[in-house]
């Protein structure tokens, strides 16, 4: 069973502080450009770059989930985890 937030945080699932958002702002984009791979004008590694200088920014008290996804590259289920999303994210092979 995964680890969740709280849930009696009232901000439960929802990124918590400014690096957070910026994170997801991020992933967001990452996303959008996994969409676009075909075309040679999208540079996946300049994403890939800042996605992994925000993780390193990450403050203290980081959900160990969050943290999880991100230094597992599941990018994807970060965005769906910070959106407050992570029900729609299925259980993975790490135990």
């Amino acid at each position: 069973m995964r680890p969740r937030r709280p849930p009696n945080n009232p901000m439960a699932g929802n990124a918590q502080n400014a690096v957070e958002q910026t994170l997801l702002d991020a992933l967001e984009n990452y996303l959008g450009a996994v969409k676009q791979a075909g075309d040679p004008s999208v540079d996946l590694q300049s994403h890939f770059r800042r996605i992994e200088l925000l993780e390193k920014s990450l403050p203290p008290g980081t959900h160990p989930q969050l943290k999880h996804y991100l230094h597992s590259k599941s990018y994807r289920k970060a965005h769906l985890w910070l959106s407050g999303r992570d029900e729609e994210n299925e259980a993975g092979k790490c135990r």
